[in-house]
């Protein structure tokens, strides 16, 4: 069904493929979808052994986790050239943080929300499905994971707008965050570590708010610096504490 490689084989390699195939098998055609990459440039040059420009994978990960790079790598098109920069990484890292920040941020209503609903909650499930529906257009055409990622920061900026103003009921909110789950999945960026992490941040948290109210405030601050350290950042409310990761 599918065949694909670098831009630069389409001629004459994949011709000469097409043409031998469908003559040994009669079969036409030989492949229904192809699918052909952009080169990874390094500072504006295709990264080659030749010349010398090659990053090892290895070295990347000392520099960056895997989910980081694969951010970078679908910020482009896939038929697009990718120019590569650790400062471009960076630049990933803050854009998964806002999504991750985003996904800590609808758990901490979801926990300190005991709204069955609201009068508007319709517009908020209204918003939910624009979002599935464009986020899924994108991705129909022809893999367009920047236009994908796009809705995906689209839909946290209005969610975010939204709920300053009044947030919904819990079922809502329970909805936004499995369908924005469920759609950040298809392109790979889920923190798959999440329900763990989470967990030893939430009792980090706990644990600083007993030593809060016990008007042990120096005990306390050592547990958010640890957290700032880890490149956390708590946010005191009323109704409880979120965290959030620092860019």
């Amino acid at each position: 069904d599918t065949h694909g490689g670098a831009i630069d084989l389409i001629f004459p390699h994949h011709e000469n493929e097409i043409a031998q195939t469908e003559a040994l098998t009669g079969k036409r055609p030989s492949v229904k979808y192809w699918i052909h990459t952009g080169f990874l440039n390094v500072n504006g040059d295709k990264m080659s052994k030749s010349l010398g420009n090659i990053i090892t994978v290895r070295e990347l990960l000392q520099r960056c986790d895997a989910i980081t790079f694969r951010f970078f790598v679908i910020s482009n098109h896939y038929s697009s050239p990718i120019n590569f920069s650790y400062n471009k990484l960076e630049q990933s890292k803050k854009g998964l943080n806002r999504i991750r920040n985003f996904e800590n941020y609808l758990e901490f209503l979801i926990d300190s929300n005991r709204k069955d609903g609201i009068d508007n909650d319709h517009l908020f499930q209204k918003e939910i499905d624009l979002f599935r529906r464009k986020f899924l257009d994108s991705m129909d055409d022809d893999f367009n994971t920047p236009e994908a990622l796009s809705c995906i920061f689209e839909f946290i900026r209005n969610m975010n707008d939204m709920v300053r103003k009044n947030t919904p009921g819990r079922d809502v909110l329970e909805n936004a965050l499995r369908t924005f789950r469920e759609l950040e999945s298809i392109l790979g960026i889920e923190f798959k570590h999440g329900r763990e992490f989470n967990e030893m941040i939430g009792e980090m948290i706990e644990e600083r708010n007993k030593y809060r109210k016990k008007g042990e405030f120096e005990r306390a601050d050592k547990i958010r610096k640890r957290l700032s350290e880890m490149g956390i950042k708590l946010i005191d409310h009323p109704e409880g504490t979120r965290w959030e990761f620092n860019d």
